[in-house]
């Protein structure tokens, strides 16, 4: 199907791209990656299957703007679902079972049975990055905006450093229950808890601004969990108190 013969109030017919729109990721002007990855999860897994259920449902959607006639001609693209990134999830995240298990049961991350698959875990989890760095890089080299469909929190990073080398002096607006600063989580050096930590020692990024934040983890002694030289902002509302805290931000 080619542009002309999209008709955007007519039946979804499934073709491999959100929306069911019609442009391939060459033509786009927007390209949207699927994650489908969860394998640090901590409480209950299963995010690995959002892209995909997101991708089958965004084919019921309508596309009638009032105030922007024709919005969908923007030229949104879709990257190719990637089945084995999905399949490489599962297998590790019965690695990351393993070892979350294992701590919840007063174990502890030095001991060697579960050293193989901690290793195979932050293996991964690079690899990953590594993928959607480079896919978004080239997407970047092209002027072409960047979005990331996952997946647990962990997944941008890729982007975020491909973003980094591209820009200077820009922030991230995160939108969540918890600042997912820390410098790692059950051992996961790319946990879905430690994203903006990760996000904060990328060159570019000058600030982090949080909403929505419920809950904080006490940092570890001789740890800080604020970098100074980005500064972050975290606004969240308790009840009818509004707290702010404008730690390392000038």
């Amino acid at each position: 199907m080619n542009e002309k013969d999209f008709d955007p109030g007519g039946v979804g017919i499934p073709n491999g791209n959100y929306f069911g729109f019609p442009y391939t990721p060459e033509e786009a002007d927007v390209l949207l990656i699927s994650v489908p990855w969860d394998v640090t999860t901590s409480y209950n897994a299963g995010s690995s299957y959002g892209p995909k259920a997101i991708l089958d449902a965004s084919n019921q959607l309508d596309f009638f703007d009032p105030e922007i006639p024709k919005a969908w001609e923007i030229g949104i693209g879709t990257d190719p679902f990637n089945d084995d990134l999905l399949k490489k999830s599962k297998r590790l995240r019965a690695e990351a079972e393993e070892v979350i298990n294992h701590l919840e049961n007063g174990g502890s991350l030095t001991d060697p049975e579960i050293t193989e698959s901690l290793a195979k875990v932050n293996d991964g989890s690079k690899e990953l990055n590594s993928w959607l760095y480079e896919k978004s890089k080239t997407a970047l080299a092209a002027d072409k905006l960047v979005g990331v469909v996952g997946g647990d929190h962990s997944v941008p990073f890729g982007l975020l450093r491909a973003l980094s080398e591209k820009h200077t002096g820009f922030g991230i607006l995160q939108i969540d229950a918890h600042a997912d600063l820390r410098r790692a989580y059950e051992g996961f050096e790319y946990s879905h808890a430690s994203i903006m930590y990760n996000a904060m020692n990328l060159k570019s990024i000058e600030k982090i601004v949080h909403l929505g934040v419920r809950d904080l983890c006490e940092v570890a002694p001789g740890e800080d969990e604020w970098d100074a030289n980005v500064g972050a902002r975290i606004l969240y509302k308790l009840t009818n108190l509004m707290y702010t805290s404008n730690r390392g931000v000038q």
